[in-house]
């Protein structure tokens, strides 16, 4: 048997500089990869944003009408059944084309961004056009999420601030949230001017006009005064030990917002950044009219995107030209495709979208995750008790709108697929840290943008931090990088 013996001999130093270091420090984001587009799917991405173009002021209550009469400019008019069509002959929107004639080389992202624009038959629809990136029923993708029936502004913010804390009382962070972003809850009695949304175009502008997490927010006070319940899978909370609070929720909400804004901002000054929707339609109408003779490497993807839009839905190309020639005045090209189709479709720079996705994916992940959103109870956000929603739904619907929104603002549609994955990957690292310094037995349980069922089972040890495992479709799997490793202050021992 041995005994320790006491020892009062100092032979190390620990000098501890983190008084140095912010309190705060920046997350060391890893960009994402640039999405690699084929001639195929830019194709399509173009021929999307120009549909959303056309059909911007289209009732969103109408779109799943293939009889819908879509204003091009006065004296013309097409159905949505003309526009569909026209989409539907892209040989990326074609199920009948292999997806290695289609995007040779191109991986699995693209196979996840081609197969979510087809139903269970492998065709595009009416349906299934205004998805955004989310893996929505057939029926939904057109709807406008509910949660947009409770965003207003209900204080006036100063810009992205440093949340109080997650120890916090709600007061606090009901203060914090009205200086961040200029979300609260819904009070008894005070009139609020909700927007009337009744087209995308209603929809961009309001999303892009606000600061991009206060519909999440909103969202996320009213579920709390409104007791929504937590994931069942969290520990039970008591007077004496409550790990997951309403102060924790809002906090990691601010957290996930924080690094999804950083890891966007990161993005718009990558080198190998895709070349800008407005800038592409600019060179694909001079591809066009032929006034461009000399060829490289690099204009071989625009210039066939542009020659297959030109074989295979030239009448699509005739609607823009013609919204174009009405909206701009006479041009000298026959095919203008120049954007905005109609200067008041983008009514913001494109670069007031540039966080926006990144964040709707981070956050809604959060929401989707920490509530209970499993069971088939309905939360009731600030309406009567008969009229509840169905908040997973709803979240990914709002996603999907704000994808469109931005999309309409001159975005790819395959870079909000992305980045919305990137807010989500950058969410499921949130949470799983939070898990491991709980150092319990808990799990999450949410679906992903893909439809897929996750589940984040967190195991406790005896010594530290516990350990946190990913579950994708009843398979364990590795995390998914969203950020790397943020920058720790220096500690020497001397």
């Amino acid at each position: 048997m041995t005994r320790p013996i006491p020892n009062s001999d100092r032979r190390f130093q620990l000098i501890d500089c983190s008084e140095f270091a912010p309190a705060r420090p920046i997350p060391d984001v890893t960009a994402p990869v640039v999405p690699q587009l084929s001639a195929h799917e830019l194709a399509a991405d173009m021929a999307e944003i120009f549909t959303a173009s056309l059909l911007s002021r289209v009732p969103v209550s109408t779109l799943d009408d293939p009889h819908t009469e879509v204003p091009v400019s006065p004296g013309t008019t097409v159905s949505l059944h003309e526009v569909l069509c026209q989409m539907r002959s892209l040989s990326w929107c074609d199920a009948g084309t292999p997806l290695a004639e289609a995007a040779p080389a191109y991986g699995l992202a693209a196979h996840q961004r081609r197969k979510l624009r087809w139903n269970g038959d492998r065709q595009l629809t009416l349906g299934t056009l205004f998805r955004g990136g989310v893996q929505l029923p057939c029926g939904q993708a057109s709807r406008l999420s509910r949660l947009f029936e409770t965003d207003a502004r209900r204080g006036d913010a100063f810009g992205p601030i440093d949340g109080p804390g997650e120890a916090a009382p709600l007061s606090e962070w009901l203060r914090w949230s009205a200086e961040h972003s200029g979300a609260g809850l819904e009070l008894p009695g005070r009139a609020e001017q909700i927007a009337d949304l009744q087209t995308h175009q209603d929809m961009a502008q309001h999303c892009l006009g606000a600061p991009a997490g206060r519909l999440f927010y909103n969202t996320a006070l009213a579920a709390l005064s409104n007791d929504a319940p937590l994931d069942p899978g969290l520990p039970e909370t008591s007077e004496t030990n409550a790990l997951w609070t309403g102060g924790r929720l809002l906090a990691l909400l601010e957290e996930v917002e924080r690094r999804a804004r950083f890891a966007a901002l990161d993005q718009l000054s990558a080198k190998d950044r895709l070349s800008r929707p407005a800038v592409t339609a600019a060179r694909m109408t001079v591809y066009l009219a032929r006034e461009e003779r000399h060829e490289t490497p690099e204009d071989d993807t625009y210039r066939h995107a542009a020659d297959e839009l030109s074989l295979a839905a030239p009448d699509l190309l005739f609607w823009v030209s013609r919204a174009n020639a009405f909206g701009r005045g006479r041009v000298r090209f026959e095919r203008s495709l120049f954007l905005p189709v109609g200067a008041a479709n983008a009514p913001f720079h494109p670069v007031d979208a540039a966080t926006h996705m990144v964040v709707a994916g981070a956050m809604a992940t959060v929401l989707k995750a920490v509530l209970d959103t499993s069971s088939p109870a309905r939360l009731r956000l600030g309406r009567p008790a008969s009229d509840a929603v169905d908040l997973a739904l709803e979240l990914d619907k709002a996603v999907s709108n704000i994808a469109m929104a931005r999309t309409l603002n001159g975005y790819y549609p395959s870079e909000n697929h992305q980045d919305m994955r990137v807010g989500q990957n950058i969410a499921l690292q949130v949470l799983r840290d939070a898990l491991e310094r709980d150092n319990v037995d808990a799990s999450l349980a949410l679906r992903d943008f893909d439809g897929r069922a996750l589940r984040l089972q967190a195991q406790a040890r005896p010594l530290g931090r516990g350990a946190a495992k990913l579950q994708v479709e009843s398979e364990w799997m590795g995390w998914p990088r969203g950020t790397a490793r943020q920058d720790t202050h220096l500690t020497a021992v001397v």
